[in-house]
């Protein structure tokens, strides 16, 4: 929707965003990085026309109808079901939920083994998460790319940097700077324990930059094919080269990740 706007500039776009945007909110915290992200491209390019009083009004009731489903936990609350996580029979309960305050609230883990020692220091603590954290990323990244991904994921930064078209060049920055925050912010606030066991926690929240990752990185394949080859064999062969990217990725990650067997999950 971001991107679309920042194409078209539509205001059906902005309208149907904010509600999205507070839709996505009810389901993870870490959408809020995209939220901000997306608010700041979207008033960057046409603040004149937003920054109104009625618009503002309407996009924050559609924001605000986005998080209805909250409404539900306090129907739901009445009478909860056994192993539901939460007591809901008043608002607290609601905003306990809405806050996580049962994991922390803007982190991963609260309780049980210390992270660091006491006597860490603030930036030696942040020192050692992004270390961790980045790391993890990384050679996730390049494990399920078969070392491929980060020279394709540069190139794929080359072009977008490059790019003449103001709007594709708008969008690509959009991608980048999201995929920075979230870096550098889940990184601060991921703090869970050195195991096995939390690093696989830990990798269940790089699906977002995952995300971004690839699309630079079919950026990057999509215009080197572009450029190297006439436009009738680009239109056969980007296709081809998509397909078997995924079964690639589908042979390599789909038997490990296969959990139609586990009974427990």
């Amino acid at each position: 929707l971001p991107s679309s706007y920042l194409r078209h500039g539509q205001l059906s776009t902005t309208l149907l965003g904010s509600f999205v945007c507070g839709l996505a909110l009810t389901n993870q915290h870490t959408i809020l990085i995209l939220v901000f992200t997306s608010v700041l491209f979207v008033f960057h390019k046409d603040r004149s026309a937003l920054l109104r009083p009625k618009r503002m009004m309407v996009l924050f009731v559609l924001f605000a109808m986005g998080m209805t489903p909250y409404c539900y936990l306090l129907l739901a609350g009445s009478e909860p079901p056994m192993g539901s996580w939460g007591m809901f029979q008043d608002v607290r309960g609601v905003v306990r939920h809405l806050l996580r305050e049962e994991y922390g609230t803007f982190q991963l883990y609260t309780s049980g083994r210390a992270e660091t020692p006491h006597n860490t220091t603030t930036f030696e603590m942040l020192e050692k998460r992004w270390k961790r954290n980045f790391s993890d990323f990384w050679n996730t990244l390049m494990h399920e790319t078969e070392g491929t991904g980060a020279v394709l994921f540069v190139l794929g930064l080359i072009f977008l940097m490059r790019e003449r078209d103001q709007n594709k060049f708008a969008r690509g920055m959009y991608l980048i700077v999201y995929l920075g925050l979230y870096m550098l912010l889940f990184s601060s606030l991921a703090n869970l324990p050195d195991s096995n066991f939390y690093d696989d926690i830990l990798r269940r929240f790089w699906i977002q930059p995952k995300q971004v990752v690839f699309i630079v990185i079919a950026h990057a394949i999509s215009t080197s094919v572009q450029r190297t080859t006439s436009s009738h064999i680009c239109r056969v062969f980007r296709p081809i080269i998509c397909g078997v990217i995924v079964v690639v990725q589908l042979m390599k990650n789909f038997p490990r990740r296969n959990m139609y067997n586990n009974w427990v999950v």
